[in-house]
């Protein structure tokens, strides 16, 4: 586990594998060649519950099991 990861999900509110899957998404995007790309994250209840993004009109949802 990487400490900044852990960082991030403490100040974020998130779960450290929520963290990896919103670095991952992030650089799916940043490698995307069309240069544009939008990133969700759904709270319910206070709480993270999906993080998907869209590329291209292309949706990919991740939803971590409960």
């Amino acid at each position: 586990m990487d400490i900044d990861a852990k960082m991030v999900a403490e100040w974020l509110d998130m779960t450290v594998s929520q963290i990896e899957e919103l670095r991952v998404r992030l650089n799916l995007l940043r490698a995307d060649d069309c240069g544009w790309g939008s990133l969700t994250i759904d709270v319910r209840r206070r709480q993270v519950y999906r993080i998907s993004h869209l590329v291209e009109g292309k949706p990919v949802v991740f939803k971590e099991s409960e």
